[in-house]
């Protein structure tokens, strides 16, 4: 992870990238900051027309989705997707396999921790690594509700709904719906063939703003036949905008202000 301090330059690079950061998180010159550098498992990407409207941390997310919560800067989100308020992550996962899920296996120098050790003099006490959270997927078109709990790790497929409160521990399938502590698939938004469809068609790597004239509440198997046919009739390209990166933010700020990877 790395630190960068916006400057003039970087507001106007995002402004320019329809990049927009709303009340909860009204950055300015001077504001810090965290990025995923380009060296740290592929790096923050930041599409067009994105809202990261709350937190110090910048993930990557795909162009029309917006987030009104701070997610890690590991975050990978796809296009479309809609975070409610309220939203958290899970904090880091002790380890259950240990003599003890006490932190003192890996941070020794937690206050308590230290002074006993330092108490009695101990020079030889070795501490191991915590086991890595792993980062958080939200793929595309995904819906999570006000205050859900969100464990690290977990993989939240393409058109699937989180409901409100919900803590999520393990992945979600595409276009299901869950809640509940822990959450379940409580149904799934459509039968399993149009899901098949929606998933085949990939119809989020498209501009919304292409489908002109399209209603935006026509019947789901409507919507599949005709976008199927723009597709094939070459009337749909597909969205391919540059994304922002560390190393784009880093060009105009003329400036590296360092972190780690």
């Amino acid at each position: 992870m790395a630190e960068i301090v916006i400057t003039e330059q970087t507001l106007e690079l995002f402004r320019k990238s329809n990049i927009f950061f709303g009340t909860n998180n009204s950055i300015k010159v001077g504001t810090k900051l965290n990025i995923l550098p380009h060296g740290g498992g592929g790096g923050t990407q930041i599409e067009p027309y994105t809202g990261i409207f709350s937190g110090s941390s910048l993930f990557t997310i795909g162009s029309f989705s917006y987030s009104w919560v701070a997610f890690p800067t590991t975050t990978v989100m796809g296009r479309y997707c809609s975070i409610a308020g309220g939203v958290c992550i899970m904090s880091v996962q002790h380890p259950l396999e240990r003599f003890t899920t006490s932190s003192l296996t890996y941070d020794k120098y937690l206050p308590p921790f230290k002074q006993a050790l330092s108490d009695r003099s101990n020079t030889t006490y070795t501490t191991v690594p915590r086991p890595p959270d792993g980062r958080i997927v939200i793929e595309n078109d995904v819906w999570i509700g006000a205050d859900a709990l969100i464990k690290q790790g977990v993989t939240i497929h393409s058109g699937a709904v989180v409901a409100a409160r919900a803590v999520v521990t393990k992945d979600i399938p595409p276009y299901a719906v869950v809640g509940g502590v822990p959450a379940r698939t409580l149904k799934y938004r459509f039968p399993p063939k149009v899901i098949e469809r929606l998933l085949e068609s990939k119809w989020w790597e498209y501009n919304f703003a292409d489908l002109k004239d399209w209603s935006a509440d026509m019947n789901i198997l409507d919507f599949i036949e005709r976008f199927s046919y723009e597709v094939q009739s070459g009337n749909l390209v597909k969205w391919t905008p540059k994304p922002i990166t560390y190393d784009d933010i880093i060009a105009v700020n003329k400036t590296d202000y360092g972190g780690s990877e």
